[in-house]
């Protein structure tokens, strides 16, 4: 039985969709980025082509199979380098806390990143949202909970989040920084003021990078003098006095805080 030509164009469209994925992280990997410029042009020929025959009801099994080979190849020759046995040993040193290779390896590996030689102070959005007792009427934790959460946040460490659950972003986790607090467009930050000797120090755009499982540092809190978040109109307390307490019960833990981020 012969296959409909949409069932056909979806097929078609699944594998342009994964490769599209692989494409936009090879485009991070100086490795790939020469040759990820270059099948982009090829893969938006390829589907357009075919999207035309679809239109026109001409849409053969057979050039729809060829298609869909085509990327499924480009898709592997991706994956084989990307997975090469330098990427592995990035990953290595990465999981195994070796700065001084990441130091060297890292701008290799990753397009627009590299090396820095200081760094400071730094600044990381912190979410002051509750994840067991929030604020009647909103959202943010009460100070106790935050102080409490920055205390195993300043025992345990920094961990990266990666940024989706692909293996390419679980791989190599980063900590993200800023140099200047406004751009963050947060009510809170942690504040780092210096980060440990012998630590790796990237610059990507707009951004310091540490690629670490987990930084250990001294760090500082500091929150915004005021918020624009309505729902404070519908709690019994004000933002002010939330903010003061929240600095109260992280000073009391020995945890600096102040208000305003300028210095």
């Amino acid at each position: 039985m012969a296959i409909p030509d949409s069932e056909r164009l979806i097929a078609f469209e699944a594998a342009l969709r994964e490769l599209a994925e692989l494409q936009a992280v090879a485009a991070r990997y100086r490795p790939l980025s020469i040759f990820a410029r270059g099948f982009l042009a090829r893969l938006h020929d390829l589907g357009a082509r075919l999207r035309g025959e679809a239109r026109r009801a001409r849409l053969a099994e057979e050039a729809v199979a060829g298609a869909i080979a085509e990327v499924r190849s480009l898709r592997d020759h991706c994956l084989q380098r990307l997975t090469s046995a330098f990427y592995r040993e990035v990953c290595s040193a990465y999981r195994g806390g070796q700065q001084e290779v990441l130091r060297r390896l890292v701008p290799e590996l990753l397009d627009e990143v590299e090396v820095a030689e200081t760094a400071g102070p730094l600044f990381q959005s912190l979410s002051l949202a509750s994840r067991d007792r929030p604020i009647k009427g909103g959202h943010f934790g009460a100070p106790d909970e935050v102080a409490e959460r920055l205390c195993r946040l300043r025992d345990e460490g920094l961990v990266p989040e990666p940024e989706s659950s692909a293996w390419w972003d679980a791989d190599l986790p980063v900590l993200l920084f800023v140099e200047d607090p406004h751009a963050l467009d947060a009510v809170a930050a942690i504040e780092v003021e210096r980060l440990p000797e012998g630590v790796a120090i990237f610059r990507g755009p707009d951004t310091v990078q540490v690629f670490a499982p987990r930084l250990r540092c001294d760090f500082s809190v500091v929150l915004a003098p005021a918020c624009s978040d309505p729902w404070w109109e519908a709690t019994n307390t004000s933002y002010a006095e939330y903010r003061d307490a929240l600095c109260v019960a992280l000073s009391s833990r020995g945890i600096p805080a102040r208000v305003g981020f300028a210095r």
